[in-house]
This record gives C-alpha cells, sequence and structure tokens, in this order.
C-alpha cells in the first residue's frame, strides 16, 4: 500500500499568511522549564541542549529549574499565591 500524499489546500483554503511574532517583535523569549524536581531525573541534558537549540535560532531563553527554585506545593491558598518563589516564576513566565 501506497503512504497516502498530504492533501494541497483549494483556492478557497489558500491565504497569505501574516507576520511571524519574531518578524514584529523580534526575537521571543523561550525559557525552558526542568519539570522534574528528582534526585536522579534525566531531564537536565535534554533541557540544555533545547535551551541551545532556541538561542541558535536568534531567541532568548532560561533555563529554569524548577527544584532550584523550591516552590510551595499548590494548595490554593493565598499565602501559597503570593509566596516570593511563586510570584519571581509568574514574572519570568510573563516575560
Amino acid at each position: 500500500m501506497a503512504a497516502s500524499q498530504p492533501e494541497q489546500a483549494g483556492p478557497a483554503e489558500q491565504h497569505e499568511r501574516g507576520p511571524l511574532p519574531e518578524e514584529v517583535a523580534g526575537p521571543l523569549f523561550i525559557p525552558v522549564v526542568l519539570g522534574s524536581i528528582r534526585e536522579r531525573r534525566r531531564s537536565y541534558h535534554p533541557a540544555r541542549l533545547l535551551a541551545a537549540r532556541v538561542e541558535a535560532r536568534g531567541h532568548r531563553t532560561q533555563l529554569v529549574d524548577l527544584r532550584e527554585m523550591a516552590l510551595p506545593m499548590y494548595d490554593e491558598r493565598d499565602e501559597t499565591d503570593h509566596h516570593p518563589n511563586v510570584l519571581a516564576f509568574q514574572e519570568l513566565m510573563q516575560r
């Protein structure tokens, strides 16, 4: 059985694309988050590789290690929402 070819868009579906974000606002900021806080995690090296590739494409990045941030467990309480490390993480993600 032959592999199917992707269908081409018909005239009604074809349109010019708008400008991409980097064409409008310059380089993007793309944080790479290490989500595992385990002692023997295996995500550190792939995350570094991803961050290097983001930078190689001309964008800005930061490796965000949740283990180093020492975030509290989320429990929907006001004091957790206003924890200094939670506020720092929120600020970083809004850059």
